[in-house]
């Protein structure tokens, strides 16, 4: 397995603890988009659903980074090309949830599954976390190498 992060005194991250690092991203970027969207009194007509909706958008966010390999991204060296990969697939990702919500409203139920706002401010988050932990990391680094705290980079165990 290849490690992404770097090796600072033996500790090292791999790509699965980025992988699910951007799925808690997600799961606060839901959370986080309902408190917002009612003004932080969720109301319980709202939280009956909330479970399956949640697990629909992790699920749908799942997919997106396994096609975008967003965790296999070298965080030492974050460009710019990095971060429109990120908006890309997570516009491609809230496309998707749109698309599923028109055709589930239209065709089956008459209902929104996923409030549209909610669609809009989980993007909005979970785009602007993913890419600030990624930019955070990048920082770390970048003053840890200044330090001389950092033994060795892109170890392969």
């Amino acid at each position: 397995m290849r490690l992404v992060f770097i090796n600072m005194k033996g500790v090292a991250v791999s790509r699965y603890v980025l992988f699910f690092s951007d799925i808690l991203i997600v799961v606060f970027s839901v959370f986080l988009s309902y408190l917002l969207r009612f003004n932080f009194a969720i109301p319980a007509s709202e939280l009956q659903p909330l479970p399956f909706i949640l697990l629909y958008i992790i699920g749908v966010r799942v997919v997106f980074f396994l096609l975008s390999r967003s965790y296999s991204t070298n965080l030492t060296y974050l460009n710019f090309m990095d971060v429109l990969r990120v908006y890309f697939f997570t516009i491609l990702g809230s496309f998707f949830l749109l698309l599923s919500d028109v055709v589930i409203y239209y065709f089956f139920t008459q209902l929104l599954f996923i409030p549209l706002t909610i669609v809009i401010l989980e993007f909005l988050c979970t785009s602007f976390f993913i890419i600030l932990t990624r930019g955070l990391i990048r920082i770390s680094y970048s003053s840890m190498k200044d330090q001389g705290k950092i033994e060795k980079l892109d170890r392969r165990d």
